[in-house]
């Protein structure tokens, strides 16, 4: 007769968190309890006969039971005591009919203890548990004086075991399962301690310390042996142990079981990453290739992939934080507390701290990025043409220069992506709170801004717009100022900003950079001789500008005629006036024409007559 596998903390954990029973859908997660009975006992063929008789099923023999029995009394209990729990939420339920549902629900989960023999230690502590948190609830809904004080000592007694069960735990998603119902069951106790007139009924640790052991043992027989039992049943924990998460020096608790699976899922492709950018960098070695043709080079692996698969578990423990928050702020009640001196880890919290993870391993992917395109890895050139080529004149002044416009505009785009995530990770609540942090994170926005304009002012350089790419450059300065000032005061950034090392020297090499550049660039601009275009100055030397009529419509005098020169006589050649330049340094075409002689009155008069004798002309 092997033992039962079945844990029913975990499968009502798990049940109730994907069903709605969270976000207090109780109709939801009756149906689903329903629907979940039905194929159990489809199952396990112990359905009951279609016809007009009806016929109640033999009971199943111990030693022949299997998981789905148990977990058949489970389902049946959750559905009545999610039932119960919609008629008592309603404004016009039938608080008689909640509690005989109740009633039935206690009914059910008292049917799971005579499984309890086949059940190893963990889940004989869980079904216990289990088992008295329901029967306290049970009390508190008849609303029975009489019955507070019994409540008291079956919710101290469950306490009890959860914490040993906690302790006990070998991984952490357990710890966090034990943890949240230690968290859903402290309100109930600081109500019976509050009914029974209890000193600190507000301090749930000293109400349930109260409760003697002699209680607790007439609460739940064999309590003093299961307490035994899980002492030592204590063991190092294994490969799902969480490490602990740390804000501004204090641990942070985690206390949902799903979000703590992502989160070692996120910690595991972390210390792949580390792992991996720990490695030598060994040079490229050759492989052979199959057939002809000589052996390729196989290059060591970048870190992009690691850092893909460390943003894919972020992401997908982000979208559960999110989703847990929605769950809580669409409830009516609030989440317990936690006890002791450790930061509050509510949902909220861990939403914006787990955002923030994310949010910093995007910027440290784009800023690796934008080094690789600042410095390329020398196997990105093309081998050893493009090393070859490298030797030449012109890469050399290419090199000086600066990268190309291709380079400059992916450089800027990948700024943009790292500005996008320091602005969104400056509106999150963590940043906000913290002064440093906030701090911090400005002084970051201003060094990515200066760095962008600086090569946002290359390519309108290498487009010859030499004062855009001053203005830039004045603008790029006074982010330079500001971080510079802000560095002043510090003398370290805290853990929390080492995604971004910004050291004093980084914003000093920036700003000589940027002062060398825009020397060029005044050097540049002053030495420019650009080529006019076609037909630049045609308007000026061809066509008459209406000088006379602008004045008339501006209401100005007309302008005295210029006086003439000299009147060249017949048959003279007059001197040369040579035509000055223009104010802008551009010579206009000079039209000179051969001045015609004069001619004699006589000859001007016969014309055509003289060649056809006088027919015309004569009178």
């Amino acid at each position: 007769m092997s033992d039962l596998t079945v844990r029913p903390l975990s499968v009502v954990q798990q049940e109730r968190a994907a069903f709605g029973l969270r976000s207090h859908d109780y109709a939801r997660y009756r149906k689903h309890c329903a629907s979940k009975l039905h194929h159990l006992r489809q199952s396990l063929h112990v359905t009951h006969g279609k016809g007009r008789e009806f016929k109640k099923i033999a009971p199943v023999a111990l030693d022949k039971a299997q998981d789905g029995h148990l977990l058949i009394h489970l389902f049946e209990s959750e559905r009545a005591y999610s039932h119960a729990q919609e008629l008592l939420a309603a404004k016009d339920g039938d608080k008689h009919h909640a509690i005989s549902r109740f009633r039935r629900a206690v009914h059910h989960s008292s049917s799971l203890l005579e499984y309890l023999p086949r059940l190893h230690t963990t889940s004989r502590a869980e079904l216990a548990a289990y088992h008295l948190i329901l029967s306290a609830r049970y009390a508190i809904a008849k609303r029975d004086d009489a019955l507070y004080n019994s409540a008291l000592v079956q919710l101290a007694t469950a306490r009890t075991l959860l914490q040993a069960l906690a302790d006990a735990a070998g991984t952490s998603r357990d710890v966090a399962l034990y943890t949240s119902f230690l968290d859903s069951a402290a309100p109930e106790v600081r109500f019976l301690a509050h009914e029974l007139g209890h000193p600190r009924a507000w301090d749930t640790v000293a109400v349930c310390g109260d409760i003697k052991r002699p209680e607790s043992e007439g609460a739940w027989p064999g309590f003093g042996a299961l307490l035994e039992e899980l002492e030592k049943a204590k063991g190092a924990k294994g490969q799902g142990e969480l490490r602990p998460l740390v804000w501004e020096g204090t641990e942070v608790q985690v206390r949902e079981p799903e979000l703590v699976e992502l989160l070692i899922r996120v910690q595991g492709a972390q210390g792949a990453l580390t792992a991996h950018s720990s490695e030598p960098a060994a040079a490229p070695s050759e492989v052979p290739k199959e057939g002809k043709g000589k052996p390729r080079k196989k290059h060591r692996r970048t870190l992009l992939p690691a850092y893909d698969a460390l943003l894919h578990a972020l992401a997908d423990a982000e979208d559960l934080a999110r989703r847990l928050k929605e769950a809580q702020a669409a409830t009516t009640l609030l989440a317990a507390a936690p006890q002791g001196g450790e930061k509050e880890a509510d949902v909220g919290f861990l939403h914006a701290f787990v955002t923030y993870r994310l949010l910093a391993t995007r910027i440290e992917r784009d800023l690796l990025l934008v080094k690789m395109l600042e410095n390329p890895p020398k196997h990105f050139a093309g081998g050893e043409q493009a090393q070859a080529k490298a030797g030449s004149s012109k890469a050399k002044e290419a090199a000086q220069d600066g990268p190309d416009d291709r380079t400059c505009l992916a450089i800027i785009k990948s700024l943009d992506a790292v500005l996008q995530s320091l602005e969104q990770m400056r509106e999150l609540a963590v940043v906000e709170e913290s002064v440093d942090v906030g701090e911090g994170i400005e002084r970051r926005l201003n060094f990515t801004r200066a760095k962008r304009i600086e090569y946002l002012a290359r390519l309108y350089a290498s487009q010859a717009q030499y004062g855009e790419s001053l203005a830039l450059l004045a603008r790029g300065t006074i982010y330079l100022r500001t971080v510079s000032a802000s560095n002043t005061g510090t003398t370290s950034s805290p853990p929390e900003l080492e995604f971004y090392p910004l050291p004093p020297t980084l914003a000093q090499s920036l700003s000589a950079q940027i002062s060398a550049l825009e020397l060029k660039l005044k050097k540049d601009w002053y030495a420019a001789t650009r080529k006019k275009p076609v037909f630049y100055d045609v308007a000026f030397n061809y066509v008459a500008q209406p000088g006379e009529r602008v004045r008339q419509r501006a209401g100005l005098p007309a302008e005295e005629p210029a006086p003439t020169g000299i009147a060249v006589g017949a048959g003279s050649a007059g001197p040369k006036v040579p035509v000055k330049a223009s104010e802008g340094g551009e010579k206009r075409q000079q039209v000179e024409r051969e001045e015609e002689p004069a001619l004699d009155g006589a000859q001007g008069k016969a014309g055509w007559s003289g060649y056809l004798g006088g027919w015309w002309g004569r009178k």
